[in-house]
């Protein structure tokens, strides 16, 4: 691939789009490379993460079934994120 298009190009083939509205805000400045937010998820935080992720493979699923994919990506997907490993009472 030593050929790349232009961004004219991908815009006019409408493959690069931009929206015409960005909107900048200040940031505080701070070392981040030593910030660990995980070390700091409570149970119940850890709880909302995986339900949250379950909603969001189920509903993956639903669409997967209809587009005819091949189960074998089910089965992936059940594998790398522990689906239907956990025991979680949705209503706490």
């Amino acid at each position: 691939m030593s050929f790349r298009p232009t961004v004219a190009e991908l815009r006019s083939r409408r493959i690069l789009r931009f929206n015409d509205y960005v909107e900048v805000t200040e940031a505080d400045a701070y070392d981040r490379r030593t910030d660990k937010p995980w070390t700091r998820l409570t149970p119940k935080d850890k709880q909302v993460i995986v339900v949250t992720s379950q909603v969001h493979i189920i509903a993956s699923l639903s669409l997967l079934g209809k587009s005819g994919e091949p189960i074998f990506v089910v089965i992936f997907i059940q594998a790398c994120t522990g689906f239907g490993k956990h025991n979680i009472d949705r209503n706490s």
